[in-house]
């Protein structure tokens, strides 16, 4: 009997070293062989696994191979393990099924747990670039709203950001965060917090280039690190006030684009061959609100 299952998939914005396209890297690493493609990423081997390419779409799958550990078979109604029988040459795969839109640049990723988190898989295709790999990474996809908020944005006069206890080196080359995270650290605070605003100083500013700068690697930090998620707590930006204008705070964290997809199915395992369309219905069912968002007229 098929029972009612729900796939999450997350969306990404890639960013690659200028002069390059991801659909390029993945058609290269995807002509290796199995065993050139299965490359470790923190000590955890992983592999590009299937691709799939058209004029607009790459879909695709990755693995998280399980070498050394393997959980063992339990009962319900009897106590113990039994081992799974796998062969010498046999591993665990933790399968994540994704799709890349060419047109958007914008890359929906299945969310599994043990899978191949978005650090993960930056950190697998930065292995095949060659010059410039630090350039590339994944930036969260936010939601329309914040996105048209930002672009319509003339001025900045707030902009806060609240970092939790986390290593420095979550923010890698961004000077202004490292900072702010050392203060946290040598204060013993659990938290602190960089706000910068204007008050009501006529005609003045925050540095738009340095505000856009800033959420991109932000928003890069709370896709792929580890420790991305706790570390940033806060991440707000704040328009003109007064009697004739009032521009709400834009509160980015909580306007993440993340889609829920539905499905039956009766078996526990769930075959890329149905994971494939479930990922691509998820994509096409935010299509239009990625477009709106991250379409050429888009800037955040």
């Amino acid at each position: 009997m098929a029972k009612s299952r729900r796939m999450t998939v997350h969306f990404y914005r890639v960013n690659m070293p200028q002069g390059h396209e991801f659909q390029t890297l993945l058609n290269t690493v995807f002509g290796f062989s199995a065993a050139e493609r299965s490359i470790e990423v923190g000590g955890v081997p992983y592999r590009l696994e299937s691709l799939t390419m058209d004029s607009r779409y790459c879909e695709g799958e990755m693995v998280r191979l399980r070498e050394d550990y393997h959980p063992g078979k339990y009962r319900m109604d009897a106590q113990g393990a039994t081992d799974l029988g796998l062969a010498e040459d046999e591993l665990i795969g933790e399968e994540t099924a994704f799709i890349y839109d060419t047109s958007l640049n914008i890359l929906g990723l299945q969310k599994v747990h043990g899978g191949v988190a978005a650090g993960a898989f930056a950190g697998y295709f930065r292995r095949f670039i060659p010059t410039a790999a630090d350039a590339f990474g994944l930036e969260v996809v936010l939601s329309a709203d914040p996105v048209r908020q930002m672009t319509q944005l003339r001025e900045v006069k707030t902009f806060e950001v609240e970092v939790a206890a986390v290593p420095t080196d979550v923010f890698h080359g961004m000077d202004t965060m490292k900072a702010l995270a050392r203060t946290q650290a040598e204060s013993g605070a659990t938290r602190v917090t960089l706000s910068l605003g204007m008050g009501r100083t006529r005609g003045g500013a925050i540095e738009r280039n340095f505000v856009d700068g800033l959420l991109s690697n932000l928003l890069r930090v709370f896709a792929e690190e580890e420790h991305g998620k706790n570390a940033i707590k806060k991440l707000k930006v704040g328009g003109p006030t007064g009697e004739d204008l009032e521009v709400p705070i834009i509160d980015l964290l909580s306007h993440r684009l993340v889609h829920y997809q539905r499905y039956e199915w009766d078996d526990r395992y769930v075959p890329y061959t149905m994971r494939r369309p479930l990922v691509k219905w998820a994509y096409e069912a935010r299509e239009n609100e990625l477009r709106t968002a991250y379409g050429p007229r888009a800037n955040l």
